[in-house]
């Protein structure tokens, strides 16, 4: 499922690698295997937990090496 600025979302049968190539943007981010986030709408970090949490405090899973690229963006 994407879930887009606007509130929407949409189910795909598309892998999120698909998604990433097509978008082609530097601003997405895959913290985890099935998340990938935009930059731009990270509000914080929790790393004890292993998760983002964005501006509409909706939280997003991290792996170790999700981890590891959100920890570089500061």
């Amino acid at each position: 499922i994407l879930y887009l600025e606007n509130g929407e979302s949409i189910l795909t049968s598309k892998t999120l690698k698909h998604w990433i190539d097509k978008c082609n943007s530097n601003l997405l981010l895959r913290s985890h295997k099935s998340f990938v986030i935009n930059k731009n709408f990270i509000k914080s970090f929790n790393s004890s937990a292993g998760e983002v949490i964005l501006i509409d405090n909706l939280k997003a899973q991290c792996s170790d090496q999700g981890r590891k690229l959100i920890m570089n963006l500061k």
